[in-house]
């Protein structure tokens, strides 16, 4: 009977993060294409409406967004909005930390912490860290001279901590940051 358990218990490790992941795709896409498609057709009743458009105009609706986000204007707007809704007292959470991973996530923004690091802590403990900023003098002053901040988040994302640590403490890894990333939110369970 244990055999059986251990085979059936494999099987479960291998389809249950595939059925998971598909099913909140599905969910995600569903719920794009039909806020989409009900904004198309309150903007355009007459439309001939095909199922996917509502995807496709969320996906130009970004892009075009993205290239507004370029201009002058648009970013005031833009920074009118996030003033607005930092001020917003549940919303500021939620909007300040979505916009924290973006931002991490991002490709192109110069202030998100690219470099992971290994940071030697008391006697031969590593932690994984993001450094953050490059001169924490800038922030606290003289007391921070030749300190970094570095990021250690903790595993399965509940959490983390920014310390501030003499450069030498800190060791380059030879991993992008969002492999370093997945390594410490697993707990070091997948590469």
């Amino acid at each position: 009977m244990r055999g059986l358990w251990k085979v059936f218990s494999s099987g479960l490790v291998v389809v249950l993060p595939i059925l998971i992941t598909a099913y909140i795709v599905a969910w995600a896409g569903a719920s794009i294409e039909d806020i989409s498609k009900r904004a198309m057709l309150g903007l355009f009743p007459d439309l001939a409406y095909v199922p996917g458009l509502g995807i496709l105009a969320s996906i130009f609706t970004v892009f075009v967004i993205g290239l507004l986000a370029k201009a002058y204007l648009f970013r005031l707007f833009l920074t009118y909005g996030d003033r607005l809704l930092e001020r917003i007292p549940l919303v500021s959470s939620l909007y300040s930390g979505s916009k924290d991973i973006m931002q991490f996530l991002s490709q192109d923004d110069t202030n998100t912490p690219k470099r992971a690091v290994s940071v030697q802590m008391a006697g031969d403990i590593r932690l994984i860290g993001f450094v953050t900023n490059n001169d924490a003098a800038g922030l606290f002053g003289e007391v921070f001279t030749d300190k970094v901040s570095v990021y250690l988040p903790m595993s399965y994302q509940l959490g983390g901590f920014t310390i501030y640590v003499d450069r030498d403490q800190l060791v380059e890894l030879d991993i992008d940051a969002e492999t370093a990333m997945r390594l410490t939110l697993t707990g070091g369970m997948k590469k």
